[in-house]
């Protein structure tokens, strides 16, 4: 390969880091999202681990928590409105 395209690559995969936390911040920057943001970045930072699966894991959990929560507010919300509809 030419010495230009492997400068080229190693720019763009400096990049790369920069893009995806940009990424990250876009989608968790939502005031329902922020305690979940703080705990995961103390938990990598300050706790001594050797890779980045326990915190992926935590994020997966926190994930689920929220995927389950939100859809019981969704069946509470529902319930609600159908009970307004009737007269209840």
């Amino acid at each position: 390969m030419p010495d230009w395209l492997i400068n080229g690559f190693q720019v763009a995969g400096g990049l790369l880091p920069a893009v995806g936390f940009g990424m990250l911040l876009r989608v968790t920057l939502k005031a329902r999202y922020v305690p979940y943001l703080l705990a995961g970045f103390l938990f990598a930072t300050f706790i001594q681990i050797d890779n980045v699966l326990p915190v992926a894991i935590m994020g997966v959990a926190f994930a689920l928590m929220e995927y389950f929560r939100s859809g019981e507010k969704e069946v509470a919300l529902a319930s609600g409105k159908e009970g307004e509809k009737s007269g209840i």
